[in-house]
C-alpha cells in the first residue's frame, strides 16, 4: 500500500456497527485503486461493536483503514478529528449510511480542481415497506438531486450535504473546517458558508453516487427538525446577512392552526412532547384509513410545531426572535446603480464578466431594447453570478416577466408605426 494515498475518506460513526461495515465493504470495490485512498473511522461514544468489527475488518482490507475514537457526541468534532488525521490531499467526507457504488470515488477524484468542492448523489434507498413519511422523504431527496444537477444551476450554502463530499485538505484547513458548536444539524451549510465566502467552487458529480440506506421514521425526522430551528439562529448569528432568507417562509403569515401550534411551542418549548405525541397518534391513525390530505395538514402543523420549539429553545420567546431578526440586514434589493445587460446588444465577454462581478454584490437588471424584462437580486450564501445563470434565469422566469416585456414591446412598435 501506498504510504502517501491521494485521497482520504473520513466516515464519523455513532453505534451503527451493520451500517458501517457494509460501507466499508463497498468501498473494498471501487474501480481505482485501493493505493490511492485511505478510510478513516471515527468512533464516536460508541457503545457497540464497531471497534471490534472495524479492527477485525482494517486486517484483510486492500485499503488502508484506521479507527479513531473519541467521546464529543457530535458529527462536526468527529469529521474534524478525522482531517486532522489525514494523509491525503483530498477529503471525501462520506456518513456511516452511504454504501458507495464501485465509480464514487473515481467521480470525486476526476472532478477535483482549484478549490472546487465536489458534491457527490447520495441516493435514497425505501425500505421494503416504506411508511408515507419515508415515501414523501424520497421524493424530496430526489427533487434536490435533480436540482443540483440541472444546467446552469446557482450553487447555495444550501448544496452543500456532509454525507457524500469532497474537497482539498488545503482549502479545508483554510476554512476552518467544521463548527463544533453545531452539536445537532446543520453544521453542514454553516461550512458551505463560509466555503463560498472564500472563492472555493461547487460542482455536482452525478456519478459519485452512494446508496443512501436512512431508515428515519416520522419520530425521528421531528426531533431533526427541532434541531434545525435550533441550528437556523446558530447560523443567523454567525452570519447575519443570511437571517432574511432563512426566516423568509416562516415569516409568511400561516393560517389559524399553525399560529396556534408557535403560540403554544414558544409558551412551552420544554413540554410539548405530550401534544407532539397526540399528533402523532392522529397522523398514524390518518395514514391507517388511506386520508392523505389530513395525513399532510397534521405532519406539517408538527413540523412548524417542532421547528418553532426549536426557535423558542435557542432564543426564547416570539418578541426576542423578531427583535433578532429586525437587527439583521434587510432582504437584499437589486440596487439602483446596477448593472443592466440589454439583452439585444450584448456587451463583451470581458466588460459581462465585469458587469457579473458587480452584479453579485448590487444585483442585475436585464432589458431588451432598453424595455425592463426582469433582475436578479443579489444572493447572500450563494456562488459569484456567472454568464451560465443568467440563461437559468432567463429561462426561469420567461413566462411571467420575459413573454409580457416582450409583448410590451411589441405594443409599442405597432403604436409607433401605426
Amino acid at each position: 500500500m501506498s504510504d502517501c494515498p491521494i485521497l482520504s475518506v473520513i466516515i464519523p460513526t455513532h453505534d451503527r456497527a451493520a451500517l458501517l461495515e457494509r460501507s466499508l465493504q463497498a468501498l473494498a470495490n471501487q474501480s481505482v485503486a485501493a493505493s490511492a485512498f485511505e478510510v478513516l473511522v471515527v468512533a464516536d461514544a460508541c457503545q457497540d461493536d464497531t471497534a471490534a468489527r472495524v479492527t477485525a475488518y482494517a486486517e484483510h482490507a486492500s485499503f488502508a483503514l484506521r479507527l479513531l475514537g473519541h467521546e464529543a457526541r457530535c458529527a462536526a468534532a468527529s469529521r474534524n478529528r478525522g482531517a486532522a488525521h489525514a494523509r491525503g490531499d483530498l477529503l471525501l467526507f462520506l456518513d456511516d449510511d452511504v454504501v458507495a457504488r464501485p465509480e464514487l470515488v473515481r467521480a470525486h477524484l476526476d472532478g477535483q480542481g482549484s478549490d472546487t468542492v465536489v458534491l457527490g448523489y447520495s441516493k435514497p434507498v425505501l425500505p421494503s415497506r416504506p411508511s408515507w413519511f419515508q415515501y414523501d422523504a424520497h421524493r424530496w431527496w430526489e427533487d434536490t438531486f435533480r436540482e443540483l444537477g440541472r444546467p446552469g444551476r446557482r450553487f447555495s450554502y444550501r448544496d452543500f450535504f456532509s454525507g457524500n463530499v469532497s474537497l482539498s485538505t488545503k482549502l479545508f484547513q483554510r476554512v476552518g473546517g467544521f463548527d463544533t458548536a453545531f452539536t445537532g444539524r446543520l453544521e453542514d451549510y454553516e461550512l458551505g458558508v463560509r466555503l463560498l465566502g472564500a472563492g472555493a467552487r461547487f460542482s455536482y458529480a452525478p456519478l459519485a453516487i452512494g446508496d443512501h440506506c436512512d431508515t428515519n421514521d416520522l419520530e425521528q425526522w421531528l426531533r431533526r427538525i427541532r434541531q434545525e430551528g435550533m441550528a437556523d439562529i446558530q447560523i443567523g448569528e454567525r452570519h447575519p446577512e443570511l437571517r432574511a432568507g432563512l426566516f423568509a417562509r416562516y415569516l409568511i403569515r400561516p393560517g389559524r392552526w399553525r399560529r396556534l401550534l408557535r403560540r403554544l411551542a414558544f409558551a412551552y418549548p420544554e413540554r410539548g412532547q405530550r401534544l407532539e405525541l397526540l399528533m402523532l397518534r392522529q397522523a398514524a391513525l390518518a395514514e391507517r384509513f388511506r386520508l392523505r390530505s389530513a395525513w399532510r395538514w397534521i405532519v406539517w402543523g408538527l413540523r412548524d410545531y417542532n421547528y418553532s420549539r426549536g426557535l423558542a429553545a435557542t432564543i426564547g420567546g416570539r418578541r426576542a426572535l423578531y427583535a433578532w431578526l429586525q437587527e439583521a440586514p434587510l432582504t437584499p434589493s437589486v440596487a439602483t446603480d446596477a448593472p443592466c445587460v440589454d439583452l439585444a446588444a450584448l456587451p463583451s465577454e470581458t466588460n459581462l464578466n465585469v458587469m457579473l462581478e458587480q452584479a453579485t454584490r448590487l444585483g442585475l437588471r436585464l432589458s431588451l431594447e432598453g424595455i425592463e424584462v426582469t433582475a436578479i437580486p443579489p444572493l447572500p450564501g450563494a456562488e459569484p453570478l456567472q454568464t451560465h445563470h443568467l440563461y437559468t434565469a432567463l429561462r426561469d422566469l420567461a413566462q411571467d416577466q420575459f413573454v409580457p416585456a416582450q409583448a410590451l414591446r411589441l405594443s409599442r412598435s405597432l403604436i409607433e408605426t401605426g
